[in-house]
């Protein structure tokens, strides 16, 4: 039940394309990884045309002719790997399946029946691939794939006179492992690693982003950015924290009990996420502290959204009535985001800002927005 519990969870998830290629572009990783994926086709595209020269390959003229088509089509992306960006998620996809079905062609069309078995031991390769980059369901299509693949050429091995039923079923086995059941095992244990990962970065009790969450997010927004950031400052040149603390929540927990009180936490950070909008990081900092994360046009739509939320607090429908203190503190996008490497104490230096206007808020008697004197002169404290 539990490995039946596994194959679903692994099934609906979602492999984040964008977020694997920030990774990989953000360490510097993307020219190794396209250039090893390039050399990695070359090296496949090169038995090909070995194949060409032995007595085990292809030998009618129309056969030759389609191994030699696979070959153009194999160097054709090996140089697209080698001198083009990081491809997108359609395109790996195809690229995937060109793969696929080239491999297995070539196999198919090897005059040994034994030769082309051993072949298929290349598809190993593209299960990899699928794996760590496609996801599940790709992997799944290719994994079918191969066993169709591997089937046909192993009775093409037993039906062959010069080999027998033996030989055709060991080389089936031994491929069916690495081919089929490995590349399986590898995308759960993936899985279960991601999940993992992504529970370090999400608070347990609100679902929301935590502290090194939010991070994350940033950092990747800092990497995307970082060949368009003129463009994007430009969009939205205002970077802001709206720091959220809960009036009087411990009085909630003393009357209602734990248990409501995390209730309302969980509330308050959905209706934070409706508020704040699809683009906003929200962030359960820490008790009963949110924050929220957003660029802005300018200053005054900064304060518009910090309203937004603190309104979105006290609108919260179900269970004991409860408003915010919010504090607002803003940083020209340019110089929150552009070097990747002070990000943390940057942040780190806004979100103590927020804090401290967050404190000022408490202080006028809740259940208003008071804005950093050092980013926002002319913005005073507002209900």
């Amino acid at each position: 039940m539990m490995l039946a519990a596994l194959l679903r969870e692994c099934w609906s998830a979602q492999r984040d394309t964008q977020q694997l290629r920030l990774f990989v572009e953000s360490r510097g990783l993307a020219r190794w990884m396209r250039g090893l994926i390039s050399c990695l086709t070359l090296v496949v595209t090169a038995i090909a045309v070995l194949s060409l020269g032995s007595p085990s390959g292809a030998q009618g003229l129309a056969d030759r002719a389609v191994v030699v088509v696979t070959i153009v089509g194999g160097i054709g992306w090996a140089v697209r790997w080698n001198v083009a960006h990081w491809p997108s998620f359609r395109e790996s996809v195809v690229f995937f399946a060109y793969a696929d079905v080239a491999i297995a062609v070539v196999c198919f069309l090897d005059s040994s029946s034994l030769a082309g078995l051993s072949g298929a031991g290349l598809l190993v390769l593209l299960g990899t691939y699928a794996t760590f980059l496609l996801g599940p369901r790709v992997l799944l299509a290719h994994v079918v794939w191969c066993a169709f693949t591997i089937a046909v050429l192993a009775v093409k091995v037993a039906l062959d006179p010069e080999y027998d039923l033996a030989i055709a079923a060991a080389k089936a086995i031994m491929l069916s492992v690495v081919g089929v059941v490995v590349p399986i095992v590898i995308e759960l244990g993936v899985h279960l690693i991601r999940v993992d990962a992504d529970k370090s970065l999400t608070d347990p009790l609100t679902g929301l982003s935590n502290r090194r969450g939010l991070e994350s997010r940033l950092m990747l927004l800092a990497d995307d950015m970082r060949s368009t950031t003129t463009r994007a400052a430009a969009a939205h040149p205002v970077a802001a924290v709206i720091v959220l603390d809960l009036d009087k929540f411990k009085a909630i927990n003393d009357e209602f009990g734990h248990n409501v009180g995390d209730e309302v936490l969980v509330r308050v950070g959905q209706s934070l996420v409706r508020a704040a909008g699809s683009a906003a990081v929200v962030t359960r900092h820490g008790g009963e502290e949110f924050l929220v994360f957003d660029l802005y046009d300018d200053a005054l739509a900064a304060l518009r959204a910090a309203r937004a939320v603190r309104d979105a607090v006290a609108e919260t429908i179900s269970g004991p009535a409860v408003t915010a203190s919010v504090g607002l503190a803003m940083a020209s996008t340019t110089t929150l985001l552009h070097d990747r490497r002070r990000l943390s104490a940057t942040l780190t230096e806004l979100v103590d800002r927020g804090d401290t206007a967050m404190y000022r808020a408490k202080r006028s008697g809740g259940h208003c927005v008071a804005v950093d004197g050092g980013t926002a002169r002319g913005l005073a404290s507002t209900g």
